[in-house]
C-alpha cells in the first residue's frame, strides 16, 4: 500500500474503505503474508 520511492513521502497509493478513525498502534502480518491486523486508538482490529 504504501509507496517509499523517494519524492512520494509516506502517503498511500490507494484508498482504504472502512479505514480507521484515529491512529494505528500495531500491525502484524499472518504467518502465511496474505492478511494484515491492525489495531487503532479509536478501539478497533481491522
Amino acid at each position: 500500500i504504501w509507496n517509499l520511492k523517494p519524492g512520494w513521502g509516506s502517503r498511500p497509493d490507494m484508498h482504504v474503505e472502512n479505514a480507521h478513525d484515529d491512529d494505528i498502534t500495531g500491525l502484524k502480518f499472518s504467518s502465511d503474508g496474505q492478511m494484515l491486523l491492525s489495531r487503532s486508538m479509536d478501539g478497533t482490529l481491522k
